[in-house]
């Protein structure tokens, strides 16, 4: 039986997973990114990283596809960047959908909490000033968001919220939405969501919602956890927001292009919406002297909410179950629609 060419392009360390796994049973031919083309590389398998990673030129990649490719993984979530083209001649392309899914949902339940508890204005940084009625004097470099949320008005008490009997909306109710609603639920939260499609996907616990603007009116924190296509763009917008529940927190780690960050921040300012959490922007990093920056109402980071320790062995994990299943012929997992793909 000949073996499985592949070629990958995320280093040697894959090259060892794989060749550890599978033996005799594959061929690895290690390509840098990047790098020439020769005309006698051919192989079955392109394994291929992903955007944090450095994800390869589009027509690159296009390139080492059409030297015999019938499937490509792409290592990240992310694979709005390849060109439509990867899927011709019906080329299955794969990506790591979920790997990410525990940390991000952390990074939910974390900003869920930082709101609730008022974090970081909850904690002391110098003595309080004498009597029970301290509130602090600010610094005069203190940021915005310190005026706005000032620390306890006076010792042993404090005006703090709960997860607790809150409902929490998810929009998009895949692999990260999943592993929100069941961190969620462990708090005590309702939990409500809406799926872009309606084929299965029930969970216990989780009401299912028809629509996105009936979910809005309910929820007090807003999870949106959907693709980016053009379907969902903007989705999230004057017209939505208006719809959403007053004083909801928004909470976006799927894509900038979801959220019409202009209506946002109309919609903060006007005092409807209580927060923002955007751990994704449209562009991405926003340019120099953005209002999101310095909001008084935002809580803004640099795409780091899928960052996690187990991050190359959760997509190893996934690499090597994916292979086994092409090796024989199991439908493989994280396929991509092309007209869906984010």
């Amino acid at each position: 039986m000949t073996a499985l060419r592949i070629i990958n392009l995320m280093g040697p360390e894959m090259t060892r997973l794989v060749e550890a796994r599978f033996g005799k049973s594959v061929t690895v031919i290690e390509l840098v990114p990047d790098s020439p083309v020769g005309k006698d590389l051919l192989g079955e398998v392109v394994l291929a990283p992903g955007r944090a990673a450095g994800l390869p030129d589009a027509r690159w990649l296009l390139d080492v596809a059409r030297c015999g490719a019938k499937w490509v993984h792409i290592a990240g979530a992310n694979v709005g960047d390849v060109p439509v083209e990867l899927f011709e001649r019906g080329r299955i392309v794969t990506c790591s959908r979920g790997a990410m899914a525990a940390p991000i949902s952390e990074f939910v339940l974390a900003s869920m909490l930082a709101l609730e508890k008022r974090f970081p204005h909850s904690w002391l940084s110098r003595p309080p000033a004498a009597g029970w009625g301290y509130r602090g004097e600010l610094e005069a470099d203190d940021a915005p968001s310190q005026v706005e949320m000032q620390p306890p008005p006076r010792w042993g008490y404090s005006d703090l919220g709960t997860l607790e009997g809150k409902v929490l909306g998810i929009f998009g109710f895949g692999s990260i939405g999943r592993a929100t609603a069941t961190k969620a639920l462990a708090f005590g939260m309702t939990v409500l969501a809406v799926r872009r499609r309606h084929a299965g996907g029930g969970m216990e616990g989780v009401g299912m919602v028809a629509t996105l603007p009936e979910m809005a009116r309910l929820a007090d924190h807003m999870l949106v956890a959907a693709p980016a296509t053009p379907a969902t763009e903007h989705v999230f917008n004057m017209q939505m927001f208006s719809q959403m529940k007053p004083g909801a927190h928004l909470v976006n780690v799927a894509r900038g292009s979801l959220v019409n960050q202009e209506h946002l921040v109309e919609a903060l300012d006007a005092g409807h919406l209580a927060f923002a959490t955007l751990d994704v922007t449209q562009p991405e990093p926003l340019p120099a002297g953005h209002p999101l920056y310095r909001h008084a109402k935002v809580h803004l980071s640099p795409h780091i909410s899928w960052c996690s320790p187990r991050k190359q062995q959760r997509t190893g994990e996934i690499v090597i179950t994916n292979v086994e299943s092409y090796l024989n012929g199991i439908p493989l997992h994280g396929v991509v629609d092309a007209d869906e793909r984010y």
